[in-house]
C-alpha cells in the first residue's frame, strides 16, 4: 500500500543510483588489480628474500628452516597471484572502455561522461574507464552506507507481526506468509529515504547483476522500476495500526515497539560477537545517518535540485586503501555462514609471530561457538 507520505523516485535518485552501481561494478575490476600488484611486490620481496638465503655453501638449521618458509610462502604468493589473475580474466566484463559506440554498453555514455565531468571517473592511456582518487572515496562511503545498513535495516527483514518476533537467519527457516519485511516502515518512521534503504538492500545481495541486460535497463532507465514498485507495495506505518477489544493502536505506536526491540536485539547480537571476539571494549556501530547523506559530487550538479542532507559521519577522505568489496563480499560471508551450519570443526592456521592481530574478525563472527583447532605456522621464528 502506497503511504500518502511517500514521495516518487526522483530524477536525482535515479542518476545517483545509476552512477554508484556502475561504480561499483568497475570497481570489481579495479580491486583485484590492486591486489595483483600488491601481491607482485611480496614476490618481489619474498624472490630476493630466498636468493640472499640460498647464499653460501653451509646454512645453519635455522637459516635452512627460514629458507623453507620463505619458499613457502613464495610458493602460496604465486599461487594467490594466479587466482587473481584468473578472477581478474572472469571480471574483465566490468571494465567500460570509452569507445562505447561499438559495444552493448552505448547508452551508458551520457551517465559515464556524468561521473567524468564530477570527478569520480577518468580515461586511461588504454581507453578504458577508470575511478580517480574522488571516485574511490565515493566508492568508501557506499562501504560505510552498506555496512549502515546491514546494521541497522537487516533486523527488520523477516518480522512476524502475529507472534512479535525476529526471524534469525541461522535458526529459522524464512519463507511463508508470516514473516514481514519492514525495512521500509522502519525507513520512513525514521526519516530515511525508504528508496536509498531498498538501493543498499538490493546492492548488497547483488539483485541487480542477477539481470543480464542490467547495463541497457540502466541506460533506458527502467533498472529502477522493481525498487519503486517494493517501496510502494511494502507495508508501510500506517499500514501497521489495528484495532483490539482495548481500541485503536496506531502504525506508529506499533513501529516504534518493533524499532525498540529490534535496536535491542541488534545490541545483543553486537555483544555476543564481541564475547566471541574477546574484545574487552566493544566496538562502535555504523552511524545510521551515513545512510541519510547523498553524495558531495552529485548535488553540485548543474540543473539538478541539491538535496538537503546531514553531513556524512566518519568519511574515508584519507584513507585509500579498500579491504573489501561491497554487494559480492556480503554475499560471500552470507554463503559461508551457511556453508558453517553443516561443519562441525574448523580448522584455523595464524602465524606464531603475531598469533592474536592475525587473527580474521570477521570469521571470529562467523565461526562464534564452534569447536576449532588452532594450527601455528613459523613457530620457528616466533619468541
Amino acid at each position: 500500500m502506497k503511504s500518502p507520505q511517500m514521495s516518487s523516485l526522483s530524477m536525482e535518485a535515479v542518476q545517483e543510483f545509476g552512477a554508484l552501481l556502475l561504480l561499483d561494478h568497475l570497481m570489481r575490476y579495479e580491486l583485484l588489480q590492486v591486489e595483483k600488484v600488491e601481491l607482485e611486490d611480496i614476490i618481489d620481496q619474498l624472490e630476493n628474500g630466498v636468493a640472499e638465503l640460498k647464499k653460501g655453501f653451509f646454512r645453519s638449521d635455522e637459516q635452512e628452516q627460514e629458507l623453507s618458509y620463505e619458499k613457502e610462502e613464495l610458493r602460496e604468493a604465486k599461487k594467490a597471484l594466479s587466482e587473481v589473475e584468473q578472477e581478474m580474466e572472469e571480471n574483465r566484463h566490468c571494465r567500460l572502455n570509452i569507445a562505447l559506440a561499438e559495444t552493448d554498453d552505448e547508452g551508458l555514455e551520457s551517465l559515464l561522461n556524468f561521473m567524468e565531468s564530477r570527478g569520480t571517473l577518468t580515461v586511461e592511456e588504454d581507453n578504458y574507464y577508470k575511478a580517480t582518487d574522488k571516485g574511490h572515496e565515493v566508492y568508501q562511503d557506499l562501504v560505510k552506507q552498506l555496512e549502515a545498513y546491514v546494521t541497522h535495516f537487516e533486523v527488520y527483514a523477516y518480522v512476524d507481526l502475529e507472534q512479535g518476533i525476529f526471524g534469525d537467519p541461522e535458526t529459522d527457516l524464512l519463507e511463508g506468509d508470516k514473516w514481514s519485511d519492514l525495512r521500509v516502515a522502519v525507513a520512513e518512521h525514521k526519516g530515511i529515504d525508504p528508496y536509498r534503504v531498498v538501493f543498499l538492500a538490493m546492492l548488497s545481495a547483488e539483485t541487480f547483476y542477477e539481470n543480464p541486460d542490467w547495463k541497457f535497463d540502466l541506460s533506458m532507465g527502467t533498472l529502477f522500476q522493481e525498487m519503486k514498485q517494493i517501496v510502494l507495495e511494502q507495508l508501510h506505518v500506517d499500514d501497521l495500526g489495528y484495532s483490539d477489544s482495548e481500541g485503536k493502536v496506531s502504525g506508529e505506536e506499533v513501529i516504534r515497539d518493533i524499532i525498540e526491540q529490534g535496536s535491542e536485539l541488534v545490541a545483543q547480537r553486537k555483544s555476543r560477537e564481541q564475547e566471541i571476539k574477546g574484545r574487552k571494549q566493544a566496538e562502535e556501530s555504523p552511524d545510521e545517518q551515513a545512510i541519510t547523506t547523498t553524495y558531495y559530487w552529485l548535488t553540485y550538479s548543474p540543473g539538478f535540485k541539491e538535496m538537503a542532507s546531514p553531513p556524512m559521519q566518519g568519511k574515508y577522505s584519507n584513507q585509500q586503501d579498500i579491504n573489501w568489496y561491497p554487494g559480492h563480499m556480503l554475499k560471500a560471508k552470507k554463503e559461508l555462514a551457511e556453508q558453517l551450519k553443516r561443519v562441525d570443526v574448523v580448522l584455523e592456521m595464524r602465524d606464531a609471530r603475531i598469533p592474536v592481530s592475525s587473527v580474521n574478525q570477521d570469521f571470529e563472527e562467523l565461526l562464534g561457538h564452534k569447536k576449532r583447532i588452532l594450527i601455528f605456522n613459523k613457530t620457528a621464528l616466533a619468541d
